[in-house]
């Protein structure tokens, strides 16, 4: 007679992930996403798919984005207001505001945002259709799947995204502004616009900011594609594979924004030289 161990299933859930079964992993992303980039020239025979999913991704996220953009400029406004004031340095509000929103708050939450709205979605969809056998069905009619599907979004995401960051940023700025003059009265218009302007520039603005937004949720989207697109076991796979994406996405978020670019484009030294 064979006795079997009801926890035997718990256990094997509940066991440490495989380092080498995460390298794997890790290469089959990095592989996926270098033949996705390779081909992806590819997608611009199907224009109107490419222009389908920037209206989706504008039209579906764009509230959300700008909403979480805009309270992120109210955010970084308060904190101004109570640090500063405590040490008596109102006047730098407004570089304070163009500092906070325009190098820190927007690209970082704008990656948080894109990887929980957009990235998710996009798992869910392509997770769907690979289970219910559509992605096979289209590779059957001689249909790239992999153009269609996953080339003509990361292009509709270069379209639309650079459009989402500027309008959101701008909500920010808009909202400190509103915050720190109108609301607190922290400093007048003049001195707030006189500190804003003298620490920020148009390369911070249309430059740096831009591609520190950009990349990492150009690398959201293509690992968004892979777990979307690599989806098995039914319902529940789709489910884990979207939790999966979604710490995978995080992490790349806070390395790459948080750290990798900050580093490339500011460094370690004084940005900002207020005592001079």
């Amino acid at each position: 007679m064979t006795v079997t161990d009801p926890a035997a299933p718990l256990r094997r859930r509940t066991a440490p992930a495989n380092p080498s079964n995460l390298l794997e992993e890790i290469g089959d992303l990095l592989r996926f996403s270098g033949t996705v980039l390779r081909t992806l020239p590819n997608a611009f025979r199907y224009p109107t798919e490419i222009l389908r999913q920037a209206g989706i991704m504008i039209l579906s996220s764009s509230l959300i984005l700008w909403a979480l953009l805009l309270t992120g400029g109210v955010l970084v406004a308060e904190v101004g207001e109570y640090l500063l004031t405590a040490v008596g340095a109102q006047g730098y509000i407004g570089f304070f505001n163009s500092a906070g929103i325009n190098k820190v708050t927007c690209p970082m939450f704008f990656g948080y945002i894109v990887a929980a709205k957009i990235g998710c979605g996009i798992v869910a969809e392509l997770g769907s259709m690979r289970i219910n056998e559509e992605i096979d069905a289209m590779e059957v009619m001689g249909i790239d799947s992999r153009a269609y599907l996953i080339g003509t979004r990361v292009i509709a995401w270069i379209l639309a995204g650079p459009f989402l960051f500027l309008i959101g940023t701008g909500l920010g700025f808009v909202a400190g502004y509103v915050t720190s003059v109108e609301i607190y009265g922290t400093a007048s218009a003049g001195a707030y616009n006189e500190t804003f302007w003298a620490f920020t520039t148009p390369a911070d603005l249309l430059l740096r900011s831009l591609v520190w937004a950009m990349l990492p949720t150009t690398v959201i989207i293509l690992s968004s594609c892979y777990y979307g697109f690599t989806a098995k076991g039914g319902p529940v796979g789709v489910g884990a594979n979207t939790a999966r994406s979604m710490v995978v996405n995080v992490i790349v978020v806070s390395i790459l924004g948080g750290a990798v670019l900050f580093q490339f484009f500011y460094g370690t030294g004084v940005i900002v030289p207020i005592a001079n």
